[in-house]
């Protein structure tokens, strides 16, 4: 009789943990995460068994809980004059969600000259690098339509022609040469007491950007001129995308934008969409995937913005969502967010075993393929007179 009623206990504890793992929508999200995260990077000769497992948790979920899975969301935005460090933080969610600011550079003095014809000029004889794959850099020979090293003047005019829509790497030296660029980008604003880590400034021609990539640390990008188009998945089902990585889940750099496993999910996913005209800014976290586009000025046919970038990997690992197991969503017995990090990393051994061991080892080290030691930038030549300059700071 005991050993009966025992077995009946058992039976329906385990139907009450099963009835709660799976009643709500964050917790089948937890659960879809937990079996398809591993099994997809250590059975890769089943993938199509775990996509297709993808695939169906999905579209029930769009059947059972369609608010979870609308096709669009909504990103939080400030007003500059309502702006603030403490608001920026607290819309965030202390760094882990994307926050659009409108207006927080529009009486910067880049927002009336940067891509103007004397702007050009003023610059035309900076010598813009071509970098490729072949320079021992990690930008793709795609990105990069320029074949060989040319001045300011030329890559513009290229950029008005058509010739060569995307940003080249070699932009990147711009600001170390011409400090006096700096204070016209009224990054000020942005009240960072300790600046950025490292800046760039992009000069780019009107159509498709980026193709669907994230960074392991958080940036602001700040639009002077023409209309930069954001997409950005969900925050919340940027990890699907993580093994599809080549360098691993805690690896950062490009997602090809014809990869079968983002076509396959993409039309599942919810995105934000975010035009970011002259004198807006968007705070983008780590870890998060997007792409972008450009619209060029009516005028000029340019769009010229720039990226603050603060930190890296080492000290954002605890900002994402992604990485943290949506510790808000953790279930309770095992992966509670009063846990320590360690332990709810436990559960997607994936993250702990590849997510230190690639973060801290496959990541090239600063100063090594590119990268400079004082700027998280690609580039060949040091930007730290500029940093330095400018009071910035790790």
């Amino acid at each position: 009789m005991k050993v009966k009623l025992a077995w009946h206990l058992v039976g329906g504890l385990l139907s009450a943990a099963l009835f709660g793992a799976v009643c709500s929508p964050e917790r089948r999200l937890t659960l879809c995460l937990h079996v398809y995260v591993p099994c997809a990077n250590y059975m890769p000769w089943a993938k199509e068994a775990w996509m297709q497992m993808l695939e169906s948790y999905f579209h029930f979920e769009r059947w059972l809980s369609p608010s979870q899975f609308e096709e669009t969301y909504e990103l939080p935005e400030i007003k500059a004059e309502e702006y603030s460090v403490e608001k920026l933080r607290r819309l965030s969610e202390d760094g882990r969600l994307p926050v659009v600011i409108r207006g927080l550079v529009r009486e910067a003095s880049a927002c009336q000259e940067a891509g103007q014809p004397e702007w050009v000029r003023r610059y035309g004889n900076f010598t813009v690098m071509a970098m490729t794959l072949g320079k021992g850099l990690h930008y793709n020979d795609s990105e990069v339509k320029v074949s060989e090293d040319t001045n300011f003047s030329e890559y513009v005019a290229g950029l008005q022609r058509g010739e060569t829509r995307r940003y080249d790497a070699g932009m990147d030296t711009m600001l170390s040469q011409f400090p006096e660029i700096f204070p016209s980008l009224g990054l000020d604003a942005l009240q960072l007491g300790t600046g950025c880590r490292s800046l760039s400034l992009l000069v780019n021609g009107p159509g498709e950007g980026l193709k669907w990539h994230m960074a392991n640390h958080p940036n602001l990008v700040s639009v002077y001129h023409g209309t930069k188009v954001w997409e950005l998945i969900n925050y919340r089902f940027s990890i699907f995308l993580g093994p599809t990585i080549p360098g691993g889940i805690g690896s950062w750099g490009y997602l090809p934008a014809n990869h079968e496993t983002i076509d396959r999910i993409y039309p599942f996913l919810p995105k934000a969409l975010v035009k970011l005209k002259a004198g807006d800014s968007l705070f983008n976290p780590p870890w998060s995937w997007h792409r972008v586009s450009n619209e060029g000025d009516a005028k000029t046919n340019l769009v010229v913005m720039s990226a603050c970038r603060w930190s890296d990997v080492r000290t954002t690992i605890r900002l994402s969502s992604a990485l943290e197991l949506y510790k808000s969503l953790g279930w309770p017995a095992w992966v509670h967010p009063s846990l320590p990090l360690w332990v709810r990393w436990v559960p997607l051994f994936r993250i702990l075993q590849d997510g230190v061991r690639e973060i801290m080892g496959s990541i090239p080290s600063f100063g090594e393929t590119g990268y400079d030691t004082d700027c998280f930038s690609s580039k060949r030549e040091a930007c730290a007179e500029v940093i330095k300059s400018h009071g910035f700071k790790h």
